[in-house]
């Protein structure tokens, strides 16, 4: 993450999210939040004396606007060599996003989505084995937003699927189509039109690209300035979900808890970078904590921008 993308999203944890969450009643969650980024690593260069950013201590929290970032860009990098060797044996890569009916109340929308999905690509029903004659697996993120003209809640799904063919992807279209109707009529218990899906053939790396960043870039598109019932709904309905599930021969091949192992550590590894004014590649690790007012390198007047921020 570039440095002044940080102190945006910081500013915006600040600005509107940590106090939406403090009205809600969510106080612990909004001091995590506010602490996150206070501790900011540095490495001084052993040969000129040179200092490098070299990120920040996360809080991990799911709606830090810091840490979102970073679990995006995280994803991305895991994510793009793998659809690249995909692509590379001959498979197609589709974006596809499964919608469920707008709902009142977001646990509904959410468990009717989670459902119906675990119904399509599960194990031991004809559904799921007909999908995996299609696809060799994928990778599944919700996302959460109201409806521009219901106004009532609309989680989505947006998923990458591995093709096992190069084919045309305008019968599989069809066929999924009619899976996720009726897997939501199944979830649902009667018959009628629950969902839709929508689709965009991957062709060029470019748009392999754009689709893991539109695929991973945030859990909700959401109005923290909304009411306060709505904040806690939002909160409450997301607590311990899996939003981003990978599944098929991309859960075998990739290891997603790294990615949030990966959050706690700082940006970069100093053992593998190089000064940028001497070339030396020797540094020592210092940090600089914005809660003890206590600067170990005098490099960025840090205190006066939280002040301000504060």
């Amino acid at each position: 993450m570039k440095y002044h993308d940080f102190i945006d999203k910081r500013k915006l944890n600040i600005s509107t999210i940590i106090p939406a969450l403090q009205d809600a009643g969510f106080d612990k969650k909004a001091d995590h939040i506010l602490q996150c980024g206070n501790r900011r690593f540095f490495g001084v260069c052993k040969e000129c004396g040179a200092t490098h950013f070299n990120g920040v201590l996360a809080c991990k929290q799911r709606f830090c606007a810091v840490c979102q970032k970073k679990r995006s860009l995280l994803w991305y990098m895991k994510m793009l060599p793998l659809f690249k060797y995909y692509m590379a044996q001959g498979n197609k890569i589709v974006f596809v996003t499964f919608t469920v009916k707008d709902t009142e109340k977001l646990t509904d929308g959410l468990n009717y989505l989670q459902d119906a999905f675990r119904l399509m690509i599960g194990k031991g029903n004809k559904i799921t084995k007909a999908f995996n004659c299609l696809f060799l697996g994928g990778v599944r993120s919700i996302e959460v937003k109201r409806g521009a003209n219901s106004g009532l809640w609309h989680p989505h799904a947006h998923c990458l699927f591995i093709k096992r063919d190069n084919n045309p992807f305008k019968e599989d279209f069809e066929f999924l189509r009619s899976v996720w109707n009726d897997c939501l009529c199944t979830v649902h218990g009667e018959r009628a039109k629950w969902g839709s899906v929508d689709y965009k053939a991957i062709k060029v790396l470019n748009d392999g690209c754009k689709a893991i960043c539109e695929c991973f870039k945030y859990s909700t598109k959401f109005d923290w300035q909304n009411n306060t019932d709505d904040v806690k709904e939002l909160v409450e309905s997301l607590h311990r979900q899996h939003l981003i599930v990978p599944f098929g021969e991309v859960r075998k091949d990739l290891n997603e808890g790294s990615v949030e192992h990966d959050l706690i550590l700082p940006y970069t590894q100093l053992k593998k970078q190089f000064c940028a004014v001497c070339g030396n590649d020797s540094f020592d690790e210092i940090y600089f904590d914005a809660r003890d007012c206590n600067k170990l390198i005098n490099i960025y007047d840090f205190m006066s921008e939280d002040n301000e921020n504060d």
